[in-house]
């Protein structure tokens, strides 16, 4: 047997529509609304200084790595990405990261020994699928 609902008659004049919202929109709106390329990236508040860098600007590149956090994805529920702070050429910059093998990395770092010398390249996987890697001590030396 199947109840049916009775119609309401009267509908509350204030009524607030609920919407979520998308991946896309929260991101358009924490663009609008940041005022630097510091705060997009979740450094905001002064905590790291400096230009946001893709992995792809600093690809082989040495750098220093002065400091590092891990942050929730605003992308992906219940991911994390690496915010790091590192020195390129002698200036502050900020990097993000969601690269598994640099997350797994950082997460064994001992930050009483940052500063400290560094470069990301991209490595040729099994499956013939490339990703982020650090490079080696011997791979840093051959790096500008």
């Amino acid at each position: 047997m199947v109840k049916k609902a009775k119609a309401v008659e009267q509908v509350p004049e204030e009524v607030e529509e609920v919407q979520e919202e998308s991946g896309a929109d929260l991101f358009d709106r924490e663009v609008a609304e940041a005022s630097s390329l510091a705060d997009l990236a979740g450094t905001g508040g002064g905590s790291y200084e400096g230009d946001l860098l893709t992995m792809e600007a600093i690809k082989d590149r040495k750098h220093i790595v002065i400091d590092f956090k891990f942050l929730p994805s605003t992308f992906r529920e219940g991911g994390t990405y690496a915010c790091i702070q590192i020195k390129l050429g002698g200036v502050l910059k900020v990097v993000n990261s969601t690269a598994m093998v640099i997350l797994k990395g950082l997460a064994q770092v001992d930050k009483t020994r940052l500063p400290i010398e560094n470069a990301f390249v991209k490595r040729m996987g099994k499956g013939g699928k490339e990703y982020w890697d650090f490079a080696g001590s011997d791979e840093l030396k051959d790096l500008k």
